[in-house]
């Protein structure tokens, strides 16, 4: 080949300097047309509160949905919750400040454009989509996976908080949830780095 493109610069050492470059992943320029005022509007948050998006990813993520089942009703007595569970895989419910959908059809780019905390999975398309916002993210690989190694990079580079499902619980969940929305220098490292 003439030309190699890669995600991470750790990806080009595998190869010849000379003809490859460091890429990235391309995401949907949808995504940086989110609106916070739309997204107020459109899922009935509190402009007063800080906002909380989880998703656990294309298919959802049970373990994350189990969690914040736990945790939700303290998490919304202090912030906005946007809680995306994935097809079949959770309770749907609405209510202002706190929404629980399957999926979303429309709007990502405004949930996006409204959260001040992401929790989610570490796959590759999620990674890119929170570098090209600069969002502050707590990330839960799947374990045993290629994510716990997308995670690490992150981690090592101060990029996102980052836990292991195997040893967190809803409350160690919670703690941390509430740590990063009261730490808004670090939630701006992370935002930075990522």
């Amino acid at each position: 080949v003439q030309q190699i493109f890669v995600a991470w610069a750790q990806t080009a050492k595998s190869f010849p300097s000379h003809k490859t470059c460091v890429m990235g992943v391309p995401v949907r320029a949808s995504l940086q047309s989110g609106s916070r005022e739309r997204a107020l509007s459109r899922f009935r948050l509190d402009e007063t509160k800080r906002t909380l998006l989880v998703f656990g990813g294309g298919t959802g993520s049970r373990w994350i949905n189990e969690q914040m089942a736990e945790i939700a009703s303290q998490l919304k007595r202090d912030f906005n919750v946007i809680h995306i569970m994935g097809r079949g895989k959770g309770f749907l419910s609405s209510e202002n400040g706190s929404i629980a959908v399957e999926y979303l059809e429309e709007g990502m780019e405004d949930a996006y454009a409204v959260a001040d905390l992401v929790v989610c999975r570490g796959g590759l398309g999620t990674i890119s989509e929170l570098s090209a916002l600069g969002k502050s993210a707590i990330i839960i690989p799947l374990p045993d996976s290629a994510q716990e190694e997308n995670a690490r990079l992150l981690e090592m580079h101060g990029a996102a908080c980052v836990l292991s499902q195997d040893k967190t619980t809803s409350k160690q969940l919670l703690e941390e949830i509430l740590a990063l929305m009261d730490d808004q220098r670090r939630r701006r490292q992370y935002s930075e780095h990522i």
